[in-house]
């Protein structure tokens, strides 16, 4: 699982993983700028960015970025997530001089043309609907306004269509040259590639490029509150989001929490999903999770269930949340969550794509990358150190619910 991190003469961080037997190269190019830096009155700007990207360069127009992609057989995607921005290509080995030439032009010289912004600014207010009509994806959504009100972390990262209404060529200009250029900027690279072939060439593009720090405004810290919230749509099935404010990526309890998921409701057999599905019938989906970026996170659990069974639901949550507090967990449950947690990461990072994403993920965020000691740290993690994780995290008293209910049917006469 080896990778060498090596520097540009600007500070540009390239990551590069070697796997000689893959049959193709994939290329991110990251920043440390997303959704939670768009200016207050232009939420989505950060997406919105990232979409204008793809509408060309002088080189390329946005028709022949998706011919020259395809001509070498790539795959090229971008994205945008709350504290970074990524964009990324796939290609056969063969193609690794050919994708870079696409990828770092489509980065370092948008033209963002004027007569293709109405266009973009619809293609975003569709995507917006069609993650509004994914009942999972609303909820969520709602769920971090509700945790994070007060945070721009609570802002849904496509933005409003009001605010999406709003973003002019000049905003998604301003915010290129602000960020886009950011001494942040990461270059991560796996598959059939050697430092030697690729460093000159990413030396050549980047390397005489001046990058800059960004501001970047220290947040206050989020503060723990009971609410529930309430939705009713058009659905047949209820579904409801419970959660906390939690550690980010940084924090050295991160592995901790992982394992502590791991028994709560990582799997099969954790704790939730048996009393919650197994031994009641309550639900069909029970999950849950630790979001995480760069200073901030929140744990949480997802359930799809009948709405006349969400309170008996939420006693079961706050019972195992207290249980995970006041008691330790056994000593199989701890074995089975940590030899779990370690089987699947091997098992994603075997891959070129997910092991670049990763790494790409973790260096942007200036954080030091190596899996294999992660995977020791997930084995060290002992009983104790859950329960001291569960006592930092987990509070029945303060906690945030949102609910998405089935909307009630009027009778007809």
């Amino acid at each position: 699982m080896s990778f060498q991190t090596y520097f540009l003469s600007n500070g540009t961080r390239v990551l590069i993983k070697p796997v000689p037997t893959s049959f193709k190269v994939c290329i991110d190019v990251l920043v440390g700028v997303g959704s939670q830096y768009d200016p207050p009155a232009k939420k989505g700007l950060a997406h919105f960015v990232e979409h204008m990207m793809f509408r060309g360069t002088k080189k390329r127009g946005y028709k022949q970025i998706s011919i020259d992609t395809l001509k070498i057989g790539g795959y090229l995607n971008a994205f945008t997530e709350r504290d970074t921005t990524t964009y990324t290509l796939d290609v056969p080995y063969r193609q690794m001089e050919a994708a870079l030439d696409i990828l770092l032009d489509l980065y370092l010289d948008p033209q963002f043309p004027v007569e293709d912004l109405e266009k973009e600014r619809s293609i975003i207010i569709e995507e917006i609907d069609m993650y509004n009509d994914i009942p999972g994806e609303f909820l969520m959504d709602r769920f971090m306004e509700t945790l994070y009100e007060d945070h721009p972390f609570g802002d849904p990262i496509l933005g409003t269509k009001k605010s999406v209404q709003g973003i002019t060529r000049d905003d998604i200009q301003s915010f290129y040259n602000q960020w886009y250029f950011d001494s942040t900027l990461t270059v991560s690279v796996s598959g059939r590639v050697e430092a030697s072939e690729i460093l000159p060439i990413l030396e050549e593009k980047l390397g005489g490029m001046k990058l800059t720090d960004a501001p970047r405004e220290q947040r206050a810290a989020v503060k723990r509150q009971k609410k529930v919230v309430r939705f009713h749509r058009d659905v047949d099935q209820g579904q409801m989001i419970m959660g906390v404010p939690a550690p980010g990526l940084e924090d050295p309890d991160r592995i901790a929490i992982q394992v502590m998921n791991a028994i709560l409701g990582g799997n099969e057999i954790s704790r939730l999903y048996q009393r919650i599905r197994e031994d009641n019938g309550l639900a069909y989906a029970v999950d849950t999770t630790h979001e995480a970026w760069l200073g901030e996170g929140c744990f949480l659990v997802s359930v799809g269930l009948d709405p006349r069974k969400m309170n008996e639901v939420e006693g079961i949550i706050r019972e195992e949340w207290q249980r995970m507090v006041e008691e330790r967990v056994t000593e199989e449950e701890l074995i089975v969550a940590r030899n779990g947690l370690e089987g699947s990461r091997i098992m994603e990072l075997e891959g070129a794509g997910a092991y670049n994403a990763y790494m790409g993920a973790m260096a942007v965020r200036g954080l030091s990358v190596d899996p294999e000691q992660e995977l020791q740290e997930v084995q060290e993690v002992t009983a104790e150190d859950v329960q001291r994780v569960a006592k930092r995290i987990l509070d029945i008293d303060h906690y945030i619910l949102a609910a998405l209910l089935p909307r009630k049917k009027s009778s007809r006469r």
